[in-house]
């Protein structure tokens, strides 16, 4: 197998699983990446064609549920995941060929499927890179199915925006939610400085700048889970917005705090590290495999206070 068709293979395999509601997008890509020995071009290529495919689904979606007669769910999910994947670098990477992202696309399809289903990929595909994207619903009959399309969001949740703030403040958070955010690590202050991490980081060509709680910095650069600093619990990969959440809690030392929802273990972990590694932190899921994350987040960062329970916190 080539370069390029393990990394399509790889690809392929994250979005299956995040599909069949097997784990998180962002830590289930951390862990394939830290197990894999693709090049850094190609794990550059695999992260944005994951996290684009997720990010434009809905737009996706709605341009291969225009061509396919029977929809889109009519179909097997391996091709669903094939035809999503293969638009995406059709529409939104100009450096990939568009005779390539088909042929990979159909390849993936012959080995996941069978020789019609592949049939059916190089139909699609080729049809809607001659033809484009289809337009959106018309604004002004169907205001949430046009921002829902063009941002790709869930319909429900644009209706209720739209409810309670209106056309322009909808629109505004659609285009702000859909928006990539940066790279940022959280230090783990038990055991280095955000400045000794930055140091490090710039010493290997990386930039680095503060992010918006004193323990984020935002970095550009390649990062995944065989960064020393993520190995040995130095840092942990997580977005800013979920960082300001352990931050709004306050958490004290010596506290008891439940986090209801814990999985992968990004907040829960972050309290911990707040509370000086003393106190509680009852960390909860309905997944028990994603309770799996949660324990391997507090192994690498050295922690003792996270208890893991896999749990309903609505029926608690």
């Amino acid at each position: 197998m080539t370069g390029a068709a393990d990394a399509r293979e790889t690809i392929f395999a994250v979005l299956r699983r995040v599909e069949a509601g097997q784990a998180y997008s962002t830590a289930l890509l951390h862990h394939t990446l830290a197990r894999t020995r693709h090049t850094p071009a190609d794990r550059a290529f695999i992260t944005e064609v994951v996290l684009g495919t997720l990010r434009q689904r809905g737009r996706l979606d709605h341009a291969l549920n225009a061509v396919l007669p029977r929809g889109l769910a009519a179909l097997p999910v391996a091709i669903q995941v094939i035809l999503r994947l293969g638009l995406y670098q059709l529409w939104f990477l100009d450096r990939v060929p568009d005779a390539a992202a088909v042929d990979t696309s159909v390849e993936l399809a012959r080995r996941h499927g069978h020789r019609g289903t592949a049939g059916l990929v190089n139909a699609v595909l080729r049809r809607l890179a001659a033809a484009g994207e289809p337009p959106p619903p018309d604004p002004a009959a169907d205001p949430a199915g046009h921002l829902a399309v063009v941002h790709s969001h869930p319909r429900w949740l644009v209706e209720r925006w739209l409810r309670r703030w209106g056309w322009e403040e909808t629109a505004r958070l659609c285009a702000a939610n859909n928006t990539p955010p940066p790279s940022t690590l959280r230090v783990n202050r038990l055991r280095a400085t955000p400045d000794e991490v930055a140091e490090r980081l710039r010493a290997r060509g990386m930039t680095v700048a503060p992010g918006i709680v004193p323990e984020a910095l935002r970095v550009r650069g390649p990062l995944d889970e065989r960064l020393d600093l993520y190995r040995d619990g130095l840092v942990t990969m997580q977005d800013e917005g979920s960082m300001v959440v352990a931050r709004a809690v306050d958490p004290r030392p010596g506290e008891t705090v439940l986090d209801a929802a814990a999985a992968p273990g990004g907040k829960a972990t972050h309290l911990a590290e707040l509370m000086e590694n003393r106190g509680r932190v009852i960390a909860c899921d309905v997944q028990p495999g994603r309770l799996r994350l949660v324990a391997q987040q507090v192994a690498r960062l050295g922690l003792d206070i996270v208890e893991a329970h896999h749990l309903d916190a609505r029926e608690a």
